[in-house]
């Protein structure tokens, strides 16, 4: 009796198992192939001293970060040319004397200031603690301003209710910080490190940060920052990592970030995991790796498919509605809900544990059965 009874409990607990990760978990471990680039071309007639001046000062500078630095030789003729180059191949000037003592001197602030800075120095204290944290870049208008902060501000109020029912709640709710307008010059590196560059420089401009400095969504600008759009990428952020969700929403850009051996130590101890283990990356990777099978699943990270952004709804749950996906074809039907699925799911569910409370019964009659006879 007692092998069929834990097999019985076996196979109920794997019936029964979430997935152990989420997708705020999944933004904490290190994957590579998303990392930023310091590239410096140096043309012929540069000292010798200077792109090894260079290096030894990342080593240093950017050592527990997510960038590297790459010296080439550059064409006869041109200039010293230094830029910091996204994952996805934006590039954005960095400015380096090209005297080599001049560099010995100023080029540790620069090198510093490329994975850290006083916003995200704050994101990487609060970053385990809080689901989230919503950055809002101030615009010129007073009254925008304020209108962002305050849909932000609601939209985290309205996710409470949700997040309270998630698989692994963070131990804090999402929080506002706010980058006053003047101070975009001194957060230049994460404005153009967001994308937020790309939107009208006046208008103010809100990102979604999590993990590892993953962001969540689009960047949202001017009129298209609305309290379900917030909402819906602070929900997706405590999602099941096994759930109908696309790739992609796990792999949003990630900022240059400073990250040493202290801060792992401390996210092993709060997420229960360490995401340096290659087992766990192997895991994790998987997971990543895997498309989402759901009919109505969105395809990619962005403003149709997320539904962020471009009109007013109260939004319960991440389900995320099919008007921005490719229509079925007549002879397709209509793909079912997520609240269909779900009730598939819990469904077989419900059925697996009937059927192993039966197993479980059987057993037990057939042992009292065979007791009785030799007793």
């Amino acid at each position: 009796m007692r092998p069929l009874t834990c097999s019985a409990a076996l196979c109920l607990v794997v019936v029964l198992l979430p997935c152990r990760y989420t997708v705020r978990d999944v933004a904490f471990v290190d994957l590579g192939g998303d990392g930023w680039t310091l590239r410096a071309q140096v043309p012929a007639g540069t000292s010798a001293d200077w792109g090894a001046t260079l290096k030894r000062i990342a080593m240093a500078s950017l050592a527990d970060t997510n960038v590297e630095v790459v010296v080439a030789p550059g064409e006869s003729g041109t200039e010293l040319g230094v830029e910091l180059v996204s994952p996805d191949g934006r590039t954005m000037p960095v400015e380096l004397p090209g005297d080599v003592d001049a560099l010995k001197r100023h080029g540790w602030d620069e090198l510093d200031g490329l994975a850290s800075s006083p916003v995200r120095d704050h994101f990487k204290s609060r970053c385990l603690e809080a689901h989230a944290v919503v950055l809002l870049f101030e615009g010129r208008a007073v009254a925008d301003n304020s209108r962002a902060a305050r849909l932000v501000k609601e939209a985290i109020t309205q996710s409470g209710s949700v997040l309270a029912g998630l698989p692994k709640p963070a131990a804090a709710p999402p929080e506002l910080h706010v980058i006053p307008f003047s101070e975009r010059t001194r957060e230049r590196v994460l404005h153009w490190a967001v994308g937020a560059d790309e939107e009208p420089a006046d208008d103010a401009h809100v990102v979604v940060l999590y993990g590892r400095g993953r962001r969540m969504g689009p960047v949202l600008a001017g009129p298209v920052i609305t309290a379900s759009a917030i909402k819906q990428a602070i929900v997706l952020i405590g999602q099941d990592c096994e759930c109908e969700l696309p790739r992609s929403i796990m792999r949003g850009g990630q900022i240059p970030l400073t990250w040493d051996e202290e801060q792992a130590g401390a996210a092993q101890k709060v997420l229960g995991f360490d995401g340096r283990n290659p087992m766990v990356k192997q895991e994790i990777a998987r997971i990543v790796a895997r498309e989402a099978t759901a009919p109505n699943a969105p395809r990619a990270v962005g403003v149709d498919p997320l539904g962020l952004g471009y009109h007013e709804e109260t939004v319960e749950d991440p389900a995320i509605d099919d008007a921005g996906g490719e229509a079925a074809s007549p002879d397709e039907g209509e793909a079912p809900s997520p609240n269909e699925v779900a009730g598939v799911v819990v469904s077989w569910m419900v059925l697996a544990v009937v059927a192993l409370l039966l197993i479980v019964g059987i057993g037990v009659a057939v042992v009292m059965t065979s007791a009785r006879r030799h007793g």
